[in-house]
């Protein structure tokens, strides 16, 4: 597939200017034309060979459905690459997030479970009551693990000993800031870190903080165009 360009974008001042622009762009290029154009993310002239994963399109059609969220194609692509990856060493896959279950549900049905290992979601939530769209999305999986309360708490009780893979998807820098620091350090050598927010101009103070923190430990970031951060313990 050469094309996929979806309206996933925001911050745009004038949106149709912008789409006038994009279509510019795309008549003026040469050869076949390829390009990306979603989550604010635009690339041109790349193979794009996840677009061909048809197991990866139909988890992302069906736990990401409408245009705002066509975009996070690419974004997925490397969420289930580093989880795949993660598998390779031994450990517990982690997720600390606000998504209700989308995307540990996406990195099962394209994956598949290991029966080896759980997958502990760790979902961040201020909610009193536990909610029925998340254990709607996560029923039938026989690995994950759901811990649904708000961060600290959660992550006061007992953790996960060794973590292959850890994935921050939070948008609140607190909570973000207390996962990483609790679990980190159980990550196992050749383990995986993403931070889905880490390259996002509107959570540059959250990077900042996350940046240091692993600094001061050896560990740098590898920050992604798609707004990603990865971690190879």
């Amino acid at each position: 597939m050469d094309r996929y360009i979806t309206s996933s974008f925001f911050g745009i001042k004038d949106p149709q200017n912008f789409v006038n622009g994009l279509q510019q762009l795309v008549f003026s290029l040469n050869g076949k034309k390829s390009i990306y154009a979603g989550d604010n993310l635009i690339a041109l002239h790349r193979n794009m060979g996840f677009l061909e994963d048809q197991a990866l399109r139909n988890a992302h059609a069906t736990h990401f459905p409408g245009a705002q969220a066509a975009g996070l194609l690419w974004r997925l692509h490397v969420l289930t690459w580093a989880v795949g990856q993660a598998r390779r060493v031994p450990g517990d896959l982690v997720e600390c997030s606000a998504h209700e279950g989308r995307l540990v549900r996406v990195v099962c049905d394209v994956l598949g479970e290991a029966p080896d290992r759980r997958f502990h979601l760790f979902e961040h939530t201020n909610a009193s009551r536990p909610s029925p769209a998340l254990r709607d999305r996560l029923a039938g999986l026989q690995t994950v693990v759901l811990h649904e309360g708000h961060m600290t708490d959660l992550l006061a009780a007992p953790l996960p000993e060794a973590i292959a893979f850890l994935h921050l998807a939070l948008t609140d820098g607190e909570a973000a800031m207390v996962a990483l620091t609790s679990l980190f350090e159980r990550l196992v050598p050749g383990g995986l870190l993403v931070l889905d927010t880490y390259g996002w101009q509107g959570y540059t103070e959250q990077q900042i903080r996350e940046e240091l923190w692993l600094g001061e430990r050896g560990c740098y970031v590898l920050e992604l165009p798609t707004g990603q951060g990865i971690v190879i313990r």
